[in-house]
């Protein structure tokens, strides 16, 4: 939903200003762009979810995908994602 945790900041958080500093920022903008070159789909499932605040339920229907297989990407790229990012800042 609006308030799941993402890479450790609340997608509601986005709403903050100054929740996300520009570098992190930036990182995350590289990150989707090498999980796009991996695999598009996957990269377009998180800008859906992270950035658009659909349901996985809209983004299988946007994706023409299962729900299953949304699921499976989801998890796929937050873990590449994550690994792609390292830890959050202190």
């Amino acid at each position: 939903g609006a308030g799941t945790d993402f890479l450790g900041i609340s997608f509601s958080a986005l709403d903050k200003v100054g929740v996300w500093d520009e570098t992190r920022l930036l990182e995350l903008h590289d990150a989707l762009e090498r999980l796009s070159e991996l695999d598009p789909r996957k990269a377009q499932l998180v800008e859906m979810r992270f950035f658009g605040g659909l349901t996985m339920a809209e983004v299988a229907a946007a994706l023409e995908i299962g729900h299953a297989t949304a699921e499976r990407d989801w998890t796929f790229a937050k873990a590449f994602l994550l690994r792609e990012l390292g830890p959050e800042p202190a």
